[in-house]
């Protein structure tokens, strides 16, 4: 399996929290099931249900741009494989459209899971140019999980667009198992905000115009078992922390991103780093503030040894340092298991990435 974390918890909470209650409902590409929309679903559910979504690809009206009303809702996949059910928001310049809205308190239990949300784009209309496919503000709680984010867009070049794929405005986001690809803000490619934990994802290919090429934190986070791969930004490092952050960085990966440095706003925040390894970045690596933690808690600057980087396999060598067998100090580093005996070796794209949600989601189940 790709991701070795537990499932959370949150979703089983939901179902004891409104056992009378709780529904299920189906919705399909075609405007057939329980409600025609994905928005005409969240209209007609009740707190504690659960909206699931059949294969396909869902667009245009009603199923873009949906507001959660403040409801505790899961919205999923119903065969839990991200690569199979996708929201395509078919936004364009000059014509933002994302995927959800949350601005009405939404409270611990809302989900989103298992779904591809692509082609998002937040531009020049005020607040909401922030997060290019999912904006959270107002105090709304959400978990995203075993999510792909692909080609989505926060920009605006005169005021400043924050989060690509998702801003979090004084919120509480947690995002667990998700892939970002190619999104890109003026400020923070992929994400923005107030994040809790950012566990097992993976970043490749993200980017920001003005600075922070991955990730911009505001608030206490948690990174954890992450990869950080080929980001890129003219200022910034791939992590940035701004003024009052306190990131805890573990068992994850920053290499050959494009960036001033791996993690950035140290004279802001403060960055606890265990059991990283930072290497091959363009603005460096161990610098700042952190370079005292090189070498300490499991701490390195290493070649990875993915098995094939050029054809997005990041999957470890058996010989990589950040492979258990070779580090049981620290076990797994990074988002990616051990997948090839030496380098190089097979070629694996994202689709295989995705194709082992549907693996785990099936045997999680079980």
């Amino acid at each position: 399996m790709i991701h070795r974390r537990c499932v959370s918890m949150i979703a089983a909470a939901v179902a004891v929290s409104w056992p009378a209650l709780a529904a299920t409902w189906i919705v399909h590409p075609d405007g057939t099931g329980d409600f025609p929309t994905i928005r005409a679903a969240v209209e007609g559910a009740s707190s504690g249900d659960v909206i699931e979504l059949a294969d396909g690809i869902f667009a245009g009206e009603g199923n873009r741009d949906v507001d959660l009303l403040g409801k505790t809702l899961v919205i999923r996949s119903a065969s839990g494989n991200p690569s199979s059910c996708i929201l395509d928001c078919e936004g364009q310049s000059g014509w933002p459209r994302r995927a959800f809205l949350l601005q009405s308190g939404e409270v611990p239990g809302t989900a989103v899971e298992g779904l591809t949300i692509r082609n998002g784009r937040a531009w020049h209309t005020g607040f909401a140019i922030q997060g290019g496919a999912i904006l959270a503000m107002s105090g709304a709680h959400l978990r995203i999980e075993r999510c792909v984010f692909e080609n989505n867009e926060a920009l605006d070049f005169d005021w400043g667009a924050y989060g690509g794929a998702v801003h979090a405005a004084l919120s509480d986001v947690e995002v667990i198992d998700c892939v970002f690809s190619g999104n890109r803000a003026d400020t923070g490619g992929a994400l923005s905000g107030w994040f809790s934990i950012i566990r097992g994802c993976t970043f490749v290919d993200n980017a920001a115009i003005e600075s922070d090429g991955a990730v911009r934190v505001l608030s206490s986070a948690l990174i954890e078992n992450c990869t950080f791969v080929r980001n890129t930004a003219p200022w910034g490092g791939v992590v940035h922390m701004m003024a009052g952050a306190e990131l805890t960085l573990r068992h994850t990966i920053l290499a050959f991103n494009q960036c001033e440095g791996a993690i950035s706003g140290t004279d802001r925040g403060t960055a606890q780093l265990s059991c990283c390894d930072l290497y091959g970045n363009e603005g460096g690596d161990w610098i700042g503030a952190i370079a005292d933690q090189l070498g300490v808690s499991g701490n390195l600057n290493a070649d990875p040894r993915f098995c094939a980087p050029a054809a997005d396999d990041f999957g470890l060598a058996d010989d990589s340092p950040c492979s258990p067998g070779q580090n049981p100090e620290c076990g797994l580093i990074g988002a990616w298991p051990v997948a090839c005996a030496g380098v190089p070796a097979r070629a694996v794209r994202w689709g295989f990435l995705k194709s082992l949600y549907r693996e785990r989601a099936e045997s999680e189940a079980r």
